[in-house]
């Protein structure tokens, strides 16, 4: 067995040396008992024939006994904990035991497994395994289903090999990896699955892999596949960068193409803002204004012809941040004539509250590392806000606000100089930018259960995910 499959099917925490002489023992009872039937089940060529005298091996551990031998039956219940638990030292040390190697099988290990994890996943689905109940069954299937995905898709991680593999082995992979991702879609329902392995790894893995060989074309579920996993599993626990990988390699470099562009677009728009408020443009205020409107059309026109290139942009940032602003509209405008101090301080404070709330999201919903991803969440709805009140400020501000307090309208004036009291323009664009960053971040929680980074609100066609 290669080392890279022992590796994948060890589950973190697992002590290989501690359930040595069970695995042992088990190579004893199989190589003395069911000789015979072994011979016949790596003998059949039709998979579902092997897999069911893998069946009827298992079911029968226990009942066989050689009180001569001193090897005493192996009880069904404890070869299932071994097998579901312990799947690292099974595959690593099943069939480098020495009475196995006496069997002298000519089929590859690894298929010989997949096998064995197939029988017994057939057997969890049918609640079928003796001695064990009905509720360990349920959550062992979720251990089984990791395992056999493993063995299962071992193939082709090497390339070179892909071309030798069957049909056959392409769709039991394939149902495999499909009923792998349903248990990772319900992880919470595993506990004791969901402790021992790194969910976003599984998921990335899951995305990566094209179960497909030169002969049978392309893999066709995979790019829908992909998908799923940036927008059900990758983006609700704040791993935007995974999402981005999986995402480009599933759909190509537009993704890459279109980010480019539409973040050049709002790159421009703050560099016009900077280079008004030193007084080196005075039409920059406006011009940056435009430039970012340009900047979510491409989003937004993007995101309507293909769903997919507006995942990334996190749209529910922007348009929490849209409903913060106009909230903003309402109210008086007096908070444009604050001091400076109190309004730079107010302003920190609602940008590390909407980041200290985005931590405790992404640990609810799951997520790894949970500080540096809130603060780079947070960073990035901080962009986002201000793109929204750079447009909100130049382009709607004047409109709506001047028209309804004529004695105190600072927004009609603030791209050209105004007199008073008003508020320097970066520091009305910043207490404009943290309020609607934070009002979006909390307004999240009236939506429904899903984090501000996954993708906006959509029917799903689907059951159970």
């Amino acid at each position: 067995m290669s080392e890279d499959l022992v590796s994948l099917t060890r589950l973190i925490g697992e002590n290989v040396s501690a359930v040595e002489d069970d695995v042992e023992k088990l190579a004893r009872v199989l190589r003395r008992h069911h000789h015979d039937a072994i011979g016949r089940a790596v003998e059949d060529v039709a998979d579902d024939l092997r897999v069911r005298r893998w069946r009827e091996i298992l079911v029968n551990l226990d009942g066989r006994q050689d009180d001569h031998s001193g090897d005493q039956s192996f009880a069904v219940a404890d070869a299932w904990r071994l097998f579901v638990y312990h799947p690292g030292a099974v595959t690593g040390l099943l069939f480098e035991s020495k009475p196995m190697s006496e069997l002298g099988i000519l089929l590859p290990k690894r298929q010989v497994l997949a096998d064995i994890y197939e029988a017994w996943y057939g057997l969890a689905a049918d609640n079928a395994v003796p001695g064990v109940d009905r509720r360990s069954t349920t959550l062992g299937a979720g251990f089984l289903a990791r395992t056999r995905w493993l063995l299962l898709s071992a193939p082709f991680r090497r390339k070179e090999a892909v071309g030798s593999i069957s049909k056959s082995t392409i769709e039991r992979a394939r149902q495999a990896r499909e009923e792998w991702l349903a248990v990772l879609d319900t992880i919470d329902d595993y506990p004791n699955l969901r402790a021992r392995i790194d969910v976003e790894r599984e998921a990335v893995y899951v995305a990566s892999v094209e179960l497909a060989n030169h002969r049978s074309g392309a893999d066709p579920a995979r790019v829908h596949l992909a998908e799923h996993v940036v927008t059900c599993l990758l983006l609700p626990r704040f791993a935007w960068v995974p999402a981005l990988h999986v995402l480009t390699k599933a759909r190509g470099r537009g993704v890459l193409v279109h980010l480019a562009s539409a973040g050049s677009g709002f790159f421009a728009a703050g560099v016009l803002f900077v280079l008004a408020a030193i007084d080196v443009w005075s039409w920059g205020y406006s011009a940056a204004a435009i430039v970012a409107l340009i900047g979510y059309c491409v989003v937004a026109i993007a995101a309507a012809a293909r769903s997919h290139l507006g995942w990334l942009w996190l749209l529910r940032q922007p348009a929490g941040a849209s409903v913060g602003l106009l909230a903003l509209i309402a109210l008086p405008p007096l908070w444009a004539t604050a001091e400076t101090g109190p309004a730079t301080l107010a302003g920190g404070l609602m940008a590390l509250i909407g980041v200290g709330y985005l931590a405790v999201e992404a640990g609810n919903h799951g997520a790894r590392r949970v500080v540096l991803r809130a603060i780079g969440t947070g960073l990035f709805g901080l962009f986002q806000a201000a793109m929204v009140s750079l447009i909100g400020l130049r382009l709607l501000f004047p409109v709506f606000v001047s028209s309804s307090t004529k004695e105190n309208a600072p927004f009609s004036c603030w791209w050209t100089g105004c007199a008073g009291d008003v508020l320097p323009p970066w520091l009305l664009l910043f207490t404009a930018t943290t309020w609607s960053f934070v009002v979006g971040v909390f307004l999240q929680i009236t939506w429904n259960d899903q984090p501000i980074t996954a993708p906006l609100a959509h029917v799903s066609w689907r059951r159970g995910r």
